[in-house]
């Protein structure tokens, strides 16, 4: 990882470096039809903060599309105790580029995540800043 941020100026949160398995659903498509309406597509999460992430998917996603995702996230409780914690968030898709391989970077806006878990995101964030 690397506490290098991605666009400074940008971004509101810091931003980690993390990738990770995902499940997403399409939950509320733009306005056109796509053909993973329904089916659970796995992707590949690139980074993370409190307010989005950005995920690489083989799947044409337009922008304004609501995905439900779904994904697991280490956790230390008050003991010191590991756990994982599974994530669900609504998001916002907000930008998208074209990658050089096959596929896309599909940047995601949270719009709906529980105080709970933005908790716990903020947390594995700033830890992974920490020394």
């Amino acid at each position: 990882m690397s506490d290098k941020l991605e666009n400074p100026e940008k971004r509101r949160y810091r931003r980690v470096e993390f990738k990770a398995l995902l499940h997403s659903l399409i939950h509320r498509p733009a306005d056109v039809s796509i053909k993973i309406i329904g089916n659970d597509t796995k992707v590949v999460m690139l980074d993370l903060s409190e307010d989005g992430m950005a995920i690489e998917s083989s799947y044409f996603v337009p922008i304004g599309t609501i995905p439900l995702i779904k994904f697991d996230l280490l956790t230390k409780d008050k003991n010191n105790n590991v756990a994982m914690r599974k994530i669900i968030v609504e998001g916002r898709i907000a930008n998208k580029e074209m990658l050089k391989e096959k596929g896309y970077r599909l940047g995601i806006q949270f719009m709906k995540i529980s105080s709970e878990d933005k908790a716990i995101i903020s947390g594995f964030v700033k830890a992974a800043f920490s020394d």
